[in-house]
């Protein structure tokens, strides 16, 4: 019975890294002006009078970015946890992408100014660590695969992929 390998396929890594690499691009712009860029006038600091457009670009990545990651979901993360793949920088990535998505709406709905103040902090840092935290996870889930000349690779009962078909199967009559 054929089974599914645990890699994204061609079409979901494009989505993955495309809508990954707007969030963190527009992010780090927007962090970058917001804190580097600002000038002074006479009623106080502006903003640059980029940081709106960059906010509206990267609320509109994010929300492809959940669509992508309830794909990445069944595609990925249930196979992956199920063939007991990779676990721990798993959690540790999908626990920073909660907090993100928490964040983000924190930012956008909370109203006191603390709150508000150390959502932001929270969001910013595992906004800029995020791709470090995916690299580690691919790192890790390619070198915990067998090799064809290890061991583990020839053994019968090895399991390398999901535990599921490709194709759904109907019982035999």
């Amino acid at each position: 019975m054929p089974r599914k390998s645990l890699r994204f396929p061609r079409g979901l890594r494009t989505w993955f890294w495309g809508s990954f690499a707007v969030l963190f691009i527009t992010g780090v712009l927007w962090l970058v002006l917001h804190y580097l860029g600002r000038t002074e006038d006479e009623s106080g600091l502006t903003t640059h009078s980029m940081e709106p457009w960059l906010l509206k670009l990267h609320g509109l990545a994010a929300f492809l970015a959940l669509m992508v990651l309830g794909a990445v979901y069944v595609r990925h993360v249930l196979p992956a946890w199920h063939a007991k793949r990779n676990r721990g920088s798993g959690l540790i990535l999908t626990g920073s992408l909660g907090l993100l998505i928490l964040s983000g709406y924190g930012l956008y709905y909370f109203s006191g100014e603390s709150l508000r103040t150390w959502t932001s902090y929270l969001h910013d840092v595992l906004g800029v660590a995020l791709p470090l935290i995916v690299v580690i996870h691919i790192w890790r889930g390619r070198s915990q695969q067998p090799t064809k000349d290890s061991p583990a690779a020839h053994r019968k009962d090895a399991d390398h992929s999901a535990s599921f078909p490709t194709t759904p199967t109907t019982p035999k009559r």
